[in-house]
């Protein structure tokens, strides 16, 4: 049951007081006074306080409510990131581009989704670093501006954007991939384990053996063409030949 103080702050914002709608949104975006968390009511609080100008309840909404709480009324929502945006909060930005890019609230726009990632990238948004990265390697002729923004983002700590980069590599440079793959793989990325341990299994000697070992770590990790490539290895030993079946059935 709701406190006395939350009942107060309740019959406030009814009254249409920003300042208490503020507080309001906040209490139902974390729970508390006896109320539970529920984002879908945080966000129509929230949005009243914004629509009566308070740049706080943007920027509430922007950091704290994914879209799917903010079903009841989308446009708000995207207007809430664009106001949180324009004061210089990155992951708002990064949303933005989101929602530019879906349509959910906004005119889809892809340039600008661009601009809003690129901000955000520019800010130390490594989420959103990796995501510009990932659309402009799509786009003719912007490979190399999407190696810089990948490789921003692994420096970063996107561990994720160090694989893309490595997929982006890949097919002109296999050698040049490797470093990316190894620094994903070694953060704990599965598929960059397979991958590497694919790329390095087709040499002799000590690289070899390295790639059987990374196919080995994604293999007892369940990857399922780890399992296949690790498995061949082991089928060719006699010895080996109950566990390489295993691992074949598996994948």
């Amino acid at each position: 049951m709701a406190t006395r103080k939350a009942q107060t702050l309740i019959k406030a914002a009814r009254a249409n007081d920003p300042a208490s709608q503020l507080e309001l949104g906040r209490l139902y975006l974390s729970g508390g006074e006896g109320m539970a968390a529920n984002p879908p009511a945080a966000f129509h609080w929230l949005s009243k306080a914004m629509a009566s100008g308070c740049k706080e309840a943007a920027a509430e909404i922007a950091t704290g409510i994914r879209p799917d709480a903010a079903f009841a009324n989308p446009t708000a929502y995207a207007r809430a990131c664009t106001i949180a945006s324009q004061s210089g909060s990155a992951s708002a930005n990064r949303i933005l581009g989101e929602l530019l890019l879906t349509g959910h609230g906004v005119a889809a726009d892809f340039e600008a989704a661009l601009s809003a990632f690129r901000d955000a990238a520019a800010a130390g948004d490594s989420i959103a670093a990796g995501r510009l990265g990932d659309l402009l390697a799509t786009l003719p002729g912007r490979l190399q501006e999407a190696q810089h923004w990948l490789e921003r983002a692994v420096a970063q700590g996107n561990i994720a954007a160090g694989r893309t980069l490595a997929e982006l590599l890949w097919h002109d440079d296999k050698t040049a991939a490797a470093p990316w793959l190894q620094a994903s793989a070694m953060a704990g990325d599965v598929e960059s384990a397979c991958r590497l341990g694919e790329l390095l299994a087709i040499d002799q000697g000590d690289n070899a053996r390295e790639g059987v070992s990374w196919l080995k770590k994604a293999a007892g990790r369940g990857h399922p063409r780890a399992c296949w490539r690790y498995g061949q290895s082991l089928a060719g030993s006699p010895r080996n030949l109950k566990r390489a079946l295993r691992l074949l059935e598996q994948a």
